[in-house]
């Protein structure tokens, strides 16, 4: 007598309940840090992008610009890290083309809070006097210090990194680019706390910048 021919049994693998709820935990953190670190950046290719209460607020301290153009304003959004859950605020940035010569782009920046408020953004920067062994334009560097602080509206070549919230600045003082300044501010509670300036203040065709003051320890 025929046999009824058997089908063989599915393979499966036994649940594994721990490598289940790590995934799942995972997930809820990943998900999590998208809520909190949602970073968008978008180049304005038209003044409609803008809303207009926000671009007559720009073009009016734009006013003294001499390169100023609203379609190449760059505009990057990300939300503040200090506030949690999915309600947390939007912050938006525009970085606004001002001035420039035959090697320095300068920019200033107005920042949006999550509630709408406008704000023309300034950023502490240090004044500092430096000696030279001998007056010609190559000569070395006798000392160098910061005498006080001010704060700076306009700021050469600057950019800004939404994975550090870090903005930061490079200003040649010749086109060679070895003598410069730079600094580096990053968002915090809501607007911008310098974090280093560096300055090379040598004309002698090498980048050896010089760290002016730093926030770690404030006293370089």
């Amino acid at each position: 007598m025929l046999q009824p021919e058997t089908q063989p049994e599915p393979h499966t693998k036994p649940f594994d309940r721990n490598r289940s709820t790590a995934f799942i935990l995972n997930l809820t953190l990943l998900l999590a840090c998208v809520n909190v670190w949602t970073v968008t950046a978008t180049n304005s290719a038209r003044a409609d992008d803008i809303p207009p209460a926000t671009l007559k607020f720009i073009t009016a301290i734009a006013s003294d610009c001499t390169q100023f153009d609203v379609q190449a304003i760059q505009t990057v959004r990300f939300r503040d890290p200090m506030e949690t859950g999915t309600q947390a605020g939007e912050i938006t940035l525009y970085q606004v083309p001002c001035n420039g010569g035959a090697y320095n782009i300068f920019d200033r920046w107005v920042l949006k809070d999550p509630y709408g408020a406008l704000m023309p953004l300034s950023f502490a920067t240090p004044v500092f006097k430096t000696e030279y062994e001998d007056p010609s334009e190559g000569a070395k560097l006798k000392s160098i210090s910061v005498t006080s602080f001010t704060a700076v509206a306009d700021i050469g070549a600057s950019s800004f990194d939404p994975k550090t919230l870090t903005l930061t600045s490079f200003f040649k003082k010749r086109g060679l680019g070895d003598a410069h300044e730079s600094g580096a501010w990053t968002f915090e509670n809501g607007t911008f706390v310098l974090q280093r300036y560096t300055v090379d203040p040598t004309y002698d065709g090498a980048v050896n910048p010089i760290t002016i003051w730093s926030r770690d320890d404030s006293n370089p």
